[in-house]
C-alpha cells in the first residue's frame, strides 16, 4: 500500500508544516476501504450469503431442481469453505438420496484452503475420485 502525505503550503519560509502521519494513514485507509467497497458493490451481483440463499430460492426449489438428477453423484464439501459451506453440500446429498438417486457419495475434506481447496490441494481432492482401494484415510465418507 502506498501512503501519500499531503504537506500544507506555508505562508512564510520560517514555518514548516509537518503532516500528521496518523491522520494521513486514517485518510488513506478510508480511501482504500471506500474503493474496495465500491468495487465489491460493482462486481458482485450478490453481496452476502443471506442474499445468495435468497437468490437460490427455497429448499423446495432445490429439491425440484435436483429431482431429475439420477446419475451417480459425488459431492465434496470442504470444512473451511465459506462460499459453499458443508451444510449446503450435505443438504444436496440428502436431497439427492431422498429423491431416489441410488448412488450418492458425499465426502467432507478437512483442508485449509477453503473454497480454493479444489484448485490448490489437488492430491486430496483427486484422492476422492480414485478407486476406494487407493484412497487416503483422512477422508470422511457419509
Amino acid at each position: 500500500m502506498y501512503l501519500i502525505f499531503h504537506a500544507k503550503k506555508v505562508s512564510s519560509p520560517d514555518t514548516c508544516a509537518i503532516p500528521d502521519p496518523i491522520s494521513s494513514i486514517q485518510s488513506a485507509t478510508a480511501t482504500v476501504t471506500a474503493a474496495g467497497s465500491a468495487l465489491i458493490d460493482k462486481m458482485s451481483p450478490i453481496g452476502t450469503h443471506t442474499d445468495a440463499d435468497a437468490a437460490m430460492g427455497s429448499k423446495d426449489d432445490l429439491a425440484r431442481g435436483l429431482k431429475r438428477v439420477t446419475a451417480p453423484a459425488l459431492i465434496i464439501g470442504v470444512q473451511s469453505d465459506l462460499l459453499f459451506p458443508v451444510t449446503q453440500q450435505r443438504e444436496i446429498a440428502q436431497i439427492l438420496r431422498k429423491n431416489g438417486n441410488k448412488i450418492v457419495r458425499y465426502y467432507e475434506l478437512d483442508a485449509l484452503y477453503g473454497h480454493d481447496t479444489f484448485l490448490i490441494d489437488v492430491d486430496t481432492v483427486g484422492t476422492v475420485c480414485k478407486p476406494k482401494t487407493k484412497r487416503k484415510n483422512n477422508l470422511r465418507f457419509q
